[in-house]
Parts: C-alpha cells; sequence; structure tokens
C-alpha cells in the first residue's frame, strides 16, 4: 500500500505546504479509501492480463460517477471559486471509449448522491480531481496491457483531459487552502462528509450492480495484483 507521505509529496509540488483541509479530508475519508482499494474491478485494472471487459466495466462506472458529479457540481462550481470550471471533455472521452469497445451507456444518473451545498461540493470535488489525478497512473498501465490510446479505447485514462489532471490538482490544493482559511470546524465537517458520501458513491458504482456487471479477476494473479500492482493503483485513492 501506497505511504500517505510519499503520496503527499507529489501531489502537493508548488504548494507551499499541505492544506489543513486536505489534511482533515485525508483523515475523514481513510476507512473509504481501503474499502475502495478492496473492490475487484480497482484490483484488476492494473493487472498486466487486464481484460477488455474488466476495463469496460470500469468505463461505465466512471461514465456514471461523472455524470453524477455534473449533475452535483455545476450549480456550486461559482461558490467555490471563480477559477474552478468543469472538465467538459471527461464525459465525450468515456462515451468515445465505451464506443469504441462497443459497449453502451450506463443508464442515467439515479439520483442516490446527496450533495447540500457548496461545502459538500466542494468535499466532491476533492474525490474528483484527485482521482483524475491518479488517472495518470492507470493511463500507463492500460497502454500496456490492453493497448489502447487516445481515439483508440483510451480517451479517457490516455488522452488530454488525463495529462492536465496534474495542474487541475494544484490548482484545487490552492482552492482548498483559502476555503480552510474560511471555515470553522462544523464546515470542515461538511466537507469531509460530502467526500467522503461521492467516494461511497463511486465504491457503490465501482463494486458493480444491475448496470455495473463486474468481471473478476483470475485467482492465480489476484496476489500479484494486490501486492506490486496495488502499490501503484492507490495512487487512485491515496492521491486524494
Amino acid at each position: 500500500m501506497l505511504q500517505r507521505g510519499r503520496m503527499t509529496n507529489l501531489v502537493t509540488m508548488s504548494v507551499d505546504k499541505v492544506p489543513p483541509l486536505l489534511e482533515a479530508l485525508r483523515e475523514g475519508t481513510r476507512a473509504t479509501h481501503e474499502r475502495i482499494e478492496s473492490v475487484t474491478a480497482m484490483r484488476c485494472l492494473l493487472a498486466p492480463d487486464l481484460s477488455s471487459g474488466e476495463y469496460v466495466t470500469i468505463l461505465r462506472a466512471m461514465h456514471a460517477f461523472r455524470s453524477a458529479m455534473q449533475v452535483h457540481l455545476a450549480p456550486h462550481l461559482p461558490h467555490i471559486s471563480e477559477n474552478t470550471e468543469p472538465n467538459l471533455g471527461i464525459l465525450t472521452a468515456l462515451a468515445e471509449d465505451l464506443a469504441w469497445f462497443g459497449s453502451a451507456l450506463p443508464p442515467p444518473y439515479d439520483g442516490s448522491l446527496c450533495l447540500a451545498d457548496a461545502k459538500a461540493a466542494l468535499g466532491a470535488l476533492y474525490v474528483v480531481e484527485g482521482s483524475a489525478l491518479g488517472g495518470r497512473v492507470i493511463g500507463r498501465a492500460v497502454a500496456q496491457s490492453l493497448g489502447v490510446s487516445p481515439g483508440r479505447g483510451g480517451s479517457f485514462f490516455c488522452g488530454p483531459t488525463a495529462d492536465a489532471a496534474r495542474q487541475r490538482w494544484l490548482a484545487f490544493c490552492a482552492t482548498l487552502k483559502r476555503a480552510g482559511e474560511g471555515l470553522n470546524q462544523e464546515g470542515v465537517t461538511c466537507v469531509v462528509a460530502g467526500a467522503d458520501a461521492t467516494f461511497c458513491y463511486l465504491e457503490r458504482l465501482l463494486a458493480g450492480g444491475p448496470a455495473y456487471t463486474t468481471q473478476r479477476c483470475p485467482r492465480e494473479h489476484e496476489r500479484s495484483v494486490k501486492t506490486s500492482s496495488s502499490v501503484r493503483a492507490l495512487a487512485i485513492a491515496q492521491a486524494i
């Protein structure tokens, strides 16, 4: 498992120090991070023999997740930061990748996530921007295992939206720092609760459901995914 101190160095480059709100988010969502690590789909994702079916499962879950985030975050972004803008190319990239593999889009967002206000939305944005940063690690892995590339099934993980993730993360860290300076403990609790609820929603999508048939990793390589690959995989979760 990736050490949090090591990941801190990666995600806070060019930021004076780790914002206290970021520390609160890390600690407050630690348990959910650990549960997401154990989801079979996530363990499969960086395996060298990842199948296209396993990959499509992840793409469908991420499309559903990003669709929900678009619904919830759009009304709150102006209240979070004037410099925070939605990453509009994400859903297009995911739709292109699903079409490349002959998969239909997942069902429309079902409204099961509740983000009541801008503070909760800020917590959700922490999950969104952090997972995008971890996606850069995934992009290198799936390019090797499946041979995907931008326009050929890898637009989401390997395309321009992934390349921009680091700068978006650094900008978000600065937003967190500014926001944290104006929050009391109750406000911090609301931000962390929004992040944790968003993580739980993503966990449900990744774990599979009626619309998300999760392919299981073959037992013979489960250990290797858990040990060698999961160290890199949790750039996905530990980055955030």
